[in-house]
């Protein structure tokens, strides 16, 4: 990938438009990386379908992080409760270690707090290192590790 220095990363909020994309930016993943991102192996059509289903459900918010026009990340917020939202992102692997997940993660952290949330709830893999390291990063508390799946449960309070 040629460096750009006249790009920029553009966090928006998706919208039915982009559905192409976001399936795109899924579908790109090997296998370990869907692994990372759904806590699971998931095949094509579960990630098509998880695409269309979080786009339309109420109460969910999904972000988009485009560099040079193309669709390099997204972050879902999906509502837990009336006070709480699961926190879920991913980038495209050539884009991994660039600061899209920490703008990803922010600006999730951003809109559940202009959302009056009192907390965000996420997992992450062990070995997803990457994942870890920016949920430490701004502030999440680890609060167990599951042993059944080798994951591990953080929270973030927003209050």
């Amino acid at each position: 990938m040629e460096k750009n220095r006249s790009a920029e990363i553009v966090i928006v909020k998706a919208l039915p438009g982009d559905y192409v994309a976001i399936v795109d930016l899924f579908l790109s993943l090997n296998s370990n990386e869907r692994r990372f991102r759904f806590c699971g192996f998931v095949s094509d059509h579960t990630v098509i379908e998880y695409v269309r289903t979080s786009l339309s459900m109420v109460g969910n918010t999904s972000l988009i992080a485009k560099y040079d026009g193309l669709v390099v990340g997204s972050a879902e917020l999906s509502m837990v409760s009336s006070k709480c939202v699961e926190l879920s992102f991913v980038t495209r692997h050539e884009y991994c270690r660039r600061v899209i997940g920490s703008l990803l993660v922010q600006t999730a952290i951003e809109e559940a707090k202009n959302l009056r949330l009192e907390s965000i709830i996420s997992s992450s893999l062990v070995g997803n290192d990457i994942c870890k390291g920016i949920f430490r990063r701004f502030g999440f508390e680890c609060l167990a590790r599951e042993w059944v799946h080798s994951d591990y449960e953080w929270r973030l309070s927003l209050l």
